[in-house]
């Protein structure tokens, strides 16, 4: 026995031996890299907002004695919320992260989807036969270096259900792939439209329209390609949620198509015979070479709104008198539109009120949160008989210019017109008139007029002004304007915008529009206008200079679509007096007019361009009631749009002239502009704001008009 232990003792010292001389297995380390793909989260996932954890355990070499486990490049698990294994977003729905484990272990895991304040979930319990270790978990053993097929988070949650009942696979994925086929995952949140009342998902259905070749649908698109399906809502997301998410798998024959081929679609939801056409057009997609989701997608761009909403009926009110006294209309032939809001830019007829001579548009059941602002103008459709030479309707300057369409409100500086919601079920836009000019801003005699620029800030422009070798032209914006000027006794047309000078053929087509320099002035122009009446008094233009006749053409300052775009600037009356009540024009002003006039000296800008506001005949002539719904009491709105980058629009109502200073502080109680500080007459007012100096953060603007003093916060994000 003794010579048995003492072998046996040999042995095992010898084992030992051999086991320290040799590498330890357990100390070998492998990569495992993770896809997590976002598509079965019911959220609107996104990298900002969002943040994805691997969250679990390890058996093995990697075990932790005590607390939470750890990969060995550092990163937490546990099965909290304050680990330290987060992927990465490396676009659309898809995340990725790769860690280092010992060979042979063990992993237990979950996938976490959170967001502050918001959802914060893992992955709902699995089939243990799905797990090595027989956990309810995802799992793997690290045995070489792995790329994990990309997993999908499970909604499914098996509480409260036996294990009889439970299907033997729970599959996360939301499609099935074929060999012969690329899938593609489309997916979009409808929330907003069923806020809004315009989509019952128990009735209506949402279905993809795009490219024939791609999606299957007709031509014309006259129908869907394919439909997609309501997604049920997990347990973890609030019965509250304002989110409706559609979903659906388009299979594409491999042979039919060309991975980086571009094609073009549309979610469109389909109610009855309504089809929800998304606002801001197709969208545009290249054909990836394997299979894969497209990132959730709000219809037409708009996500649901998290605010109390209210329900309004909101009224619309527009005056075309002064296009009638120019013989540029007719209430009885040619048609007014409401473009703008939630209906879009495609135009809704307005109605003729034959009493108070205005057309009005009612915008119903708008579903809004408080203090939404809506963009909005109005268009002129003119009838087809104006463009016919032989009809008694004909007018010339619409033959030339077919489409007058959009106005251009002088008093916001040609952009579009922003009214504010508040929280009633009945709400009135009030009266304007079009392009914010009157009946009274009719001038009816000839006259001249003289314009003047100050060009020397054009010198060191980005384009710089050679005084030595260019001219410099004024180009009308106002089509009003142009319109009643076509064809001057000199036989040269007026049209407004660059058609003018693009196709010039000699500089004296377009000598009439060139300014001239300022005896004893350096790079001082001016330029004197001889009107025909009837005209108008608002004067809307940008500057061009440079040579007209040549391929390199004019360098114009302004442009865009919002405030500032243009110069505006306005004939002020000598006098004006009460005319009364006229049965058929409502009230009415005698107004006295200058023979000639020069308009303020205006500076060259290349940008944000200033912009004065029409004269308050009802104010200058004294009139006790207020004319065109004038604002009762001093307001100042919200800017539009909020958060900004970096242009935003503040509009404020004074209901008397008044000295007015508009100005702009940090959090620092430091003045960083001074966007007005003169005498404005009563009325709404809109003045732009560009912050492309300033950095991201936080801003206060104060509004100060005679006695009255308000502040509102603006958000810059860049």
């Amino acid at each position: 026995m003794a010579h048995i232990y003492k072998t046996m003792k040999i042995w095992s010292l010898a084992l030992i031996a051999l086991l320290i001389a040799l590498p330890a297995f357990a100390q070998e380390t492998v990569d495992v890299s993770f896809v997590f793909n976002a598509a079965t989260v019911y959220a609107n996932v996104n990298p900002t907002d969002w943040q994805i954890n691997l969250n679990g355990n390890i058996k093995g070499q990697g075990a932790p004695e005590s607390g939470d486990a750890t990969f060995i490049g550092g990163e937490t698990l546990g099965w909290g919320s304050a680990g330290t294994a987060i992927l990465n977003h490396v676009g659309g729905d898809y995340w990725k992260a790769t860690y280092q484990m010992y060979k042979g272990d063990t992993l237990l895991y979950k996938f976490r989807i959170s967001t502050d304040g918001g959802i914060n979930q893992d992955d709902y319990e699995f089939q243990p036969s799905e797990n090595p270790s027989g956990w309810g978990t995802r799992g793997l053993i690290a045995v070489n270096d792995t790329m994990v097929t990309t997993e999908f988070f499970n909604n499914v949650n098996h509480e409260g259900i036996s294990e009889s009942e439970r299907s033997t696979v729970v599959s996360t994925r939301p499609f099935v792939s074929d060999a012969d086929s690329l899938t593609i995952w489309f997916r979009v949140n409808v929330g907003r439209l069923v806020q809004e009342q315009k989509f019952d998902p128990a009735v209506h259905q949402v279905g993809v329209r795009g490219v024939p070749a791609f999606i299957g649908n007709p031509d014309d698109w006259s129908s869907a390609g394919f439909y997609l399906s309501q997604e049920t809502k997990p347990s973890y997301v609030s019965a509250n949620s304002p989110d409706v998410f559609y979903s659906g798998a388009l299979k594409l024959h491999r042979d039919s198509v060309t991975a980086g081929d571009e094609f073009r679609f549309q979610y469109v939801p389909e109610m009855g015979e309504v089809v929800g056409w998304e606002d801001d057009g197709d969208r545009n997609v290249v054909i990836p070479a394997n299979d894969t989701t497209f990132q959730y997608a709000f219809h037409s761009r708009q996500a649901p709104s998290t605010e109390t909403l209210y329900t309004s009926n909101v009224e619309f009110r527009v005056n075309t008198q002064m296009l009638e006294a120019l013989g540029l209309f007719s209430s009885q032939l040619d048609e007014v539109q409401f473009r703008g809001g939630p209906n879009g830019w495609g135009g809704a007829a307005m109605d003729f009120d034959s009493e108070s001579r205005d057309f009005n548009y009612l915008l119903s059941s708008w579903v809004h949160a408080e203090a939404a602002t809506i963009g909005f103008k109005y268009y002129i459709s003119y009838d087809e008989s104006r463009q016919d030479v032989n009809s008694a309707n004909y007018i010339q300057a619409v033959e030339v210019d077919v489409d007058f369409g959009y106005e251009e409100p002088a008093n916001s500086g040609g952009s579009d017109r922003v009214f504010t919601l508040g929280t009633e079920q009945a709400q009135s836009v009030g009266v304007t008139n079009f392009n914010d000019i009157s009946l009274a801003s009719v001038i009816q005699q000839d006259m001249s007029v003289t314009l003047e620029i100050d060009m020397n800030p054009a010198i060191t422009a980005s384009t710089p002004f050679n005084p030595a070798t260019d001219s410099v032209y004024l180009r009308i914006e106002s089509k009003v304007l142009a319109f009643t000027q076509k064809k001057l006794d000199d036989g040269y047309d007026w049209i407004h915008g660059g058609s003018l000078f693009d196709n010039a053929l000699t500089p004296s087509e377009i000598e009439f529009l060139r300014f001239i320099p300022v005896a004893g002035e350096t790079n001082v122009y001016r330029l004197t206008l001889d009107l025909k009446a009837p005209f108008v008094n608002d004067f809307g233009y940008i500057i061009g200079f440079g040579s007209a006749i040549s391929e390199v053409g004019l360098t114009y300052n302004g442009g865009g679509f919002g405030p500032g775009r243009r110069y505006y600037q306005f004939i002020d009356p000598i006098s004006v007096e009460d005319g009364g009540i006229n049965p058929l024009l409502g009230q009415v002003f005698d107004v006295t007019w200058p023979e000639s006039v020069t308009l303020d000296r205006v500076s060259w800008k290349q940008e944000d361009l200033p912009f004065e506001t029409q004269p308050n005949y009802a104010v200058l002539a004294d009139v006790s009631e207020p004319v065109n719904n004038l604002p009762t009491s001093f307001k100042l709105e919200q800017n539009y749009p909020n958060p900004f980058n970096p242009t935003t629009n503040i509009a404020f109502n004074i209901p008397t002239a008044s000295q007015v200073t508009l100005e702009v502080y940090n959090m620092l109680g430091q003045r960083v502009a001074t966007l007005l500080n003169r005498q404005l007459s009563a009325g709404s007012h809109l003045v732009p704001f560009s912050a492309a100096n300033l950095g991201s953060g936080i801003y206060i603007y104060r509004l100060t008009a005679g006695n009255f003093v308000d502040t509102r916060r603006m958000t810059l994000i860049k």
